[in-house]
This record gives C-alpha cells, sequence and structure tokens, in this order.
C-alpha cells in the first residue's frame, strides 16, 4: 500500500494526463516508467515460505484496491482493468505447481509490476478504505438479500451463478481464495511473519454483485440497460472523472 502512495504523489509529476485516458499510449507507457521505479521496492525473496506470504499480501493488497477507488459521496465504482488484476491472481497458485522457484519470484513480481503499471496509467487514485473492507467478521457487516445463512458464501455463489455478467462469478472465486489463505493463516503458527493487510472478502464479493447490474450479452446502448451499472473505465485518479458520477 505504501508504494500506491508513492506512486500517487508522484503522478502528475511524471505527466500522467486525464486526456489521454487509461489505455492511452502515452500514459501507458508514463505507468510502466512508475511501474519500473516503484516496483523494486516489493522484492520477493526464491523461497516457498516467502512466495506463498507474497503471494497473500498480493491478493490482499490488489483486492482492497479494487474497492476501495470510490470518493467518499459517490455510488461505488469498480474499475474494469483493476478487476482483471485481482482475477487474474486466481489462476497464479496453478501455475506455481509446475514452474521452479525462481520462476514463481519471478512471476509473482511480473503482476506486481502489472497492477502498478494500470494504477498509474489510470491516474492513481487515491484509496479509501473503510472498516467494512477490512472487518474482522464478515457477516456482521454483509447482508444478502435472502437472510443470514450459516455459511453465507454460499448465497454469494449462488448470485454469482446466475449474476448477468460473466465476470462476476469470477470476481467472487477469487475473493474465496482469499477468504480461504486468510483463514489459513491465521491457523498457521510456522508463518514467516509477512503481515498482509485485513480484507473483509465477503463485504467485496456481496459489493461486487449489487454494484454490477448490466449484462454481459447486451450491447450498452440497449434499451433494457437503461440505468443499469457496468464496471467502469476511467481515470479514477482525476477530479474530472467524478465531475458526471452519480452520487450516493
Amino acid at each position: 500500500m505504501q508504494i500506491l502512495d508513492m506512486l500517487r504523489d508522484e503522478r502528475t509529476a511524471a505527466g500522467i494526463k486525464y486526456e489521454d485516458a487509461v489505455s492511452g499510449s502515452e500514459n501507458v507507457a508514463l505507468g510502466r516508467k512508475l511501474a519500473s521505479k516503484y516496483g523494486g521496492l516489493w522484492t520477493v525473496d526464491a523461497d516457498d515460505a516467502a512466495i506463498n506470504a507474497k503471494y497473500e499480501e498480493l491478493i490482499s493488497t490488489v483486492a482492497l484496491l479494487y474497492v476501495s477507488t470510490t470518493r467518499p459521496g459517490y455510488k461505488q465504482v469498480l474499475d474494469f482493468s483493476t478487476m482483471h488484476c485481482l482475477t487474474s491472481l486466481y489462476f497464479m497458485p496453478v501455475y506455481f505447481e509446475v514452474l521452479s522457484t525462481e520462476q514463481k519470484a519471478r512471476l509473482l513480481h511480473a503482476h506486481c509490476m502489472a497492477v502498478l503499471n494500470i494504477y498509474s496509467a489510470g491516474g492513481a487514485p487515491q484509496l479509501f478504505v473503510t472498516p467494512e473492507h477490512t472487518a474482522e467478521d464478515a457477516r456482521k457487516v454483509v447482508s444478502g438479500p435472502h437472510g443470514e445463512s450459516s455459511n453465507p458464501w454460499l448465497e454469494i455463489f449462488n448470485d454469482a451463478i446466475n449474476h448477468d455478467d460473466i465476470h462476476a462469478p469470477k470476481v467472487v472465486r477469487t475473493l474465496w481464495r482469499g477468504d480461504i489463505l486468510s483463514a489459513l493463516q491465521k491457523q498457521n503458527k510456522n508463518s514467516t511473519g509477512q503481515k498482509t493487510p485485513p480484507v473483509n472478502w465477503l463485504f467485496i464479493a456481496r459489493t461486487t454483485l449489487d454494484t454490477i447490474t448490466m449484462s454481459s450479452f447486451y450491447e450498452r446502448s440497449d434499451e433494457r440497460n437503461k440505468g443499469t451499472r457496468f464496471w467502469d473505465r476511467g481515470m479514477l485518479g482525476y477530479d474530472q472523472f467524478w465531475e458526471d458520477r452519480e452520487k450516493s
């Protein structure tokens, strides 16, 4: 999280411009330079225990980044590119099964660099991490439409499977993995001591399902999608982006 703060402080000086947009070639190139400058601060030792701890740190940080870029007073915004930074982390342990220790470390660092590049190119938005995002007891802050459940993830899974957007189940699946990792970390007495940011995985999953209401299977201009909400693609770090955003 400290590296994200550093990037934000240097965004303007680096030349990242609102007018060039997130995918603009100039912003992407400048974002890559910032990622290269600060990415070296996030090191990954070629050791299995350290790699597992760094993976947990990365997935936790990206989850908080994904959910916390909405400015106070506005309706929830979820960035499309950051969402993919999160969902792609689900598969990393699968890749680990066939990689050497050194390759695992390089893959983790490469993913971190990609996150920093995308974050920078989007204007390095300020993060507004709330107590709900980091609550230890998720059930106290999550209330689904069907009431309480002995396992609230079951309701989340059901809603994700029936969701109109094809990305929603992937997000939920990744957050569920993060929740499992957090639980295992608490039980692991042989932890490396690596401190990962606390994350309310269940709350972020519910936020995703409640925020994204547009179907992936229809054109956005379709009348049936009027009033629905989709993933945002914009320069969240700039005031101009929020001028026409809906307030809560």
